[in-house]
């Protein structure tokens, strides 16, 4: 079974959320006199668990990719029994299928071991070297941008911070397709994709989200016909 609800702001409120003050449920709107929620520091399961509660008149603040449509799916419940079953053929399937697969694919290299070793057998010494990304992050005023975090996408164990003047050295043992990641809470992440040619000093420009604030509209939720799948479905499991 399927649930679905579309978010959507009808009329965006001008006011300043930086002039709210404090309320029992979020930010305390004077002109309307309501709380506001914060939305934009949910998950999309926060949000969708906020919802399902169906509250009335609630005014929020989003993310423009936030106000959208939100699908929730509810899973059968399995027995006891049955879950015993399915794990048993599960591993079973899985055991079998290791053993093929060792039997008929010998040991694959790493990536690692692949890109350095060249025809001949010989290690390509400029693949060793690391490779320095060096540049300056600004805000959308073209001012300097601190403490932006610069990671490896995928590779926690690379990354640093912009120091004050919004400059940064990031060094690493990259490949071409690599992607480095610059983040900071409330602005938009920019993805830059490293390629053979990198530029001597990169220019990258984080800008806000974009903020939408105002009464929430909320559609009906629907819940779909179970399809003839689903039925049958229900009658297997009530044999366990």
């Amino acid at each position: 079974m399927k649930k679905q609800f579309t978010l959507s702001v009808s009329s965006p409120c001008s006011e300043q959320w930086d002039t709210f003050s404090a309320g029992s449920n979020g930010s305390f709107c004077h002109s309307c006199h309501k709380d506001v929620i914060d939305f934009t520091q949910m998950s999309e399961q926060e949000i969708i668990g906020y919802f399902r509660k169906q509250p009335e008149h609630v005014c929020g603040r989003f993310k423009s990719d936030q106000l959208k449509t939100y699908q929730h799916r509810t899973l059968p419940t399995l027995s006891p029994g049955w879950n015993l079953l399915r794990v048993g053929v599960f591993g079973l399937a899985l055991m079998f299928a290791s053993q093929y697969v060792n039997a008929v694919n010998p040991p694959l290299k790493s990536p690692t071991e692949m890109a350095i070793v060249q025809q001949d057998g010989s290690i390509n010494p400029d693949q060793l070297d690391e490779i320095t990304l060096t540049g300056i992050v600004t805000d959308e005023n073209n001012q300097p941008f601190p403490g932006v975090n610069i990671y490896l996408k995928d590779d926690s164990t690379v990354g640093i911070l912009s120091d004050e003047n919004g400059t940064f050295q990031l060094s690493g043992n990259f490949q071409p397709g690599d992607i480095v990641v610059f983040s900071f809470l409330g602005y938009e992440p920019v993805e830059y994709i490293i390629t053979q040619n990198i530029p001597a000093s990169l220019e990258i420009c984080l800008s806000d989200f974009n903020i939408m604030m105002g009464e929430v509209q909320v559609d009906k939720p629907y819940q779909q016909n179970e399809s003839q799948l689903s039925q049958l479905w229900q009658k297997v499991k009530s044999i366990f």
